[in-house]
This record gives structure tokens, C-alpha cells and sequence, in this order.
């Protein structure tokens, strides 16, 4: 993957230039392949259909990332927060294998299931809603400190992952509420 296709794609040169052919050529992904991965989400649908459908290069950069992904052992789960958790720019970079065991080593690290016995019983996790659709589960231990501290974590959250902040005071959202114990379903889904 070129940095010239990456400048091209971003200024909407060609946006849509690639056949099936041409993207298979480009990435090893079968046709039969590419139909899955777009039913599993991991790219996006194409842009028309049947034999006019065209790719964009966003889509030949996430079909290279998930090979080389899945070469490395990742499951389909790790591989979908890879290419959800990167913009176009990031997984170019990837594709040319810049960065990839530290973006391998945070999703493995991210995904990971607690240990058995998380949360510990005697102490169940507080949380607190820094905004709507963004909370924080913290130990009870943690929690003053997350309190007073969530206008500084909501701007280092949203530079991060460019949430769209509402411009509300955070700290009218703050509350504490215990969550559920260890063997909730949202524990149980991960395994």
C-alpha cells in the first residue's frame, strides 16, 4: 500500500477505482472471502453492486491489515476492534507493518477477560458516566479520585477516541452504582 493511494483516497481522487479483481490482486482475499467480511462488518459494503461494485482504497487497507492479522493468529473479534479502532491513516501505517505488534499487544491486552473472581466480591466496581454513552468502572478505592478528576478524563477520552463531547458540565452526569458481581452477562459474553 502506497503512500500515494492513502494521499489519493483522502483527497477523494478515485474514490471507488478497485474491482473485486483488482482488490483480490491487492490483498489475497478471495471474492467468497470478501462477501464474508463485509457480512461480518469488518469492511464496509461496496459501493454499487454484482460486477459494477467498486472499493475504495479504505477497503483494500482494512482487507490488508486483516490478513496479516489473522497470519499472526488473531481471532475475528480481535481483528474487528483493530480495523473499528484505527482510522484509514492508522491501518495504512499498519499495512506496512509499522506499529503492528503494539496495536497486536493492546488488543490482546484490551480484550482480555478478567481473571476469575473479577470483580473481587468484597469490593464490587463503582461506576461513574463521565457523559452520556462514556463510564468509567472503577474500584470503590478509585472512585473519589475519578470523580474529581472526570472533566480532566472526559477531554483525554475524547482526544483519544474523538467523542463527540456534549457541552454539559460533566459532574451533573457523575454517580456511583455498584456493578453487578462476577458471572453477570456481560462477563459471561466474553468468553
Amino acid at each position: 500500500m502506497s503512500d500515494q493511494d492513502l494521499h489519493d483516497f483522502e483527497t477523494g481522487y478515485h474514490r471507488a477505482r478497485y474491482d473485486r479483481h483488482h482488490l483480490q490482486a491487492m490483498t489475497g482475499i478471495r471474492s467468497r472471502s470478501l462477501h464474508y467480511y463485509v457480512q461480518r462488518r469488518l469492511i464496509p459494503p461496496a459501493i454499487g453492486s454484482g460486477p459494477a461494485a467498486r472499493y475504495t482504497y479504505e477497503h483494500a487497507v482494512r482487507l490488508q491489515v486483516l490478513h496479516m492479522l489473522k497470519e499472526r493468529g488473531l481471532t475475528l473479534r480481535e481483528i474487528k476492534v483493530v480495523l473499528d479502532g484505527y482510522t484509514v491513516r492508522e491501518l495504512h501505517d499498519l499495512s506496512n507493518g509499522r506499529y503492528l505488534n503494539g496495536a497486536i499487544r493492546i488488543v490482546r491486552t484490551g480484550l482480555r477477560r478478567p481473571q476469575s473472581g473479577w470483580p473481587p466480591k468484597n469490593e464490587p466496581l463503582a461506576r461513574v458516566v463521565l457523559q452520556t454513552g462514556v463510564e468509567l468502572h472503577v474500584l470503590p478505592r478509585f472512585h473519589a479520585r475519578a470523580v474529581m478528576r472526570a472533566e480532566e478524563l472526559l477531554k483525554r477520552i475524547d482526544e483519544t477516541i474523538d467523542v463527540e463531547p456534549e457541552r454539559r458540565d460533566a459532574l451533573d452526569e457523575l454517580d456511583y452504582e455498584p456493578v453487578p458481581e462476577a458471572g453477570n452477562q456481560e462477563y459471561e459474553s466474553e468468553a
